[in-house]
């Protein structure tokens, strides 16, 4: 398991996800969490708001009888920038 996080992570932090041009990992995320089972939902903000992509939310049904958990991240990254030598 801890392999397969790994990979997947590595996978993740390959793929370039700057501020306003997300959907390239957007679409990463909604092929691998839908391929475990999750359902994925795409709220319609990218028309609203301008910005790089609607937000996504994934479920993954569980048992009705205990507590929900809700996860919550961005998907955007912030552009690397050099760093001065003095």
């Amino acid at each position: 398991m801890n392999s397969r996080i790994t990979q997947m992570l590595c996978e993740m932090v390959r793929i370039d996800s700057e501020s306003g041009d997300e959907r390239i990992f957007h679409n990463y995320l909604k092929t691998t969490f839908t391929n475990l089972g999750l359902k994925c939902i795409e709220d319609g903000s990218l028309k609203k708001t301008g910005l790089g992509a609607n937000n996504l939310v994934f479920i993954l049904e569980g048992d009705k009888t205990q507590e929900p958990l809700f996860f919550s991240s961005h998907s955007d990254t912030v552009k690397p920038e050099k760093v001065s030598s003095q």
